[in-house]
């Protein structure tokens, strides 16, 4: 079910496990998200990254984008945020929260784990939903 709550290997809605295979160690049933939809994209941005593929994950970045999307983008990200990174997007350890519209043209999704909460910013473009913002906080102990 699109946007529907999920955690990584729990079922049906749960984010696929490693390389997005459904019923791989840690993945339950694969969300049926709409090809080219914003969490589409995102699954494929967070694949990438939990991979550390720049190159795949800097695809489903718009040109628009600044800071650490920027830096992905452009494949100019250090060996140790990269590091950092690939943690936080591991997709077993990520809960989807539902997402909200936002522009007419944008979705704004939220991933959350045990310690930090990731939110993302999407936008239609040309060439399908592209990642514009992102936003990493940490969770209050």
């Amino acid at each position: 079910m699109p946007g529907a709550p999920g955690v990584a290997g729990a079922g049906p809605g749960a984010i696929p496990g490693p390389g997005g295979v459904p019923g791989g160690p840690g993945g339950g049933s694969a969300p049926k998200f709409e090809e080219g939809s914003a969490e589409d994209t995102l699954l494929k941005f967070c694949t990438a990254m939990a991979s550390s593929n720049l190159t795949d994950a800097g695809q489903y970045v718009s040109s628009k984008a600044k800071g650490v999307l920027a830096q992905i983008r452009d494949g100019n990200v250090t060996d140790e945020k990269l590091e950092t990174l690939k943690s936080s997007f591991t997709l077993e350890n990520l809960t989807l929260k539902p997402s909200r519209p936002i522009s007419g043209t944008g979705k704004t999704i939220v991933l959350a784990n045990k310690v930090e909460t990731l939110s993302f910013t999407l936008m239609k473009e040309d060439s399908g939903y592209m990642l514009r913002e992102f936003r990493q906080s940490k969770l209050a102990k």
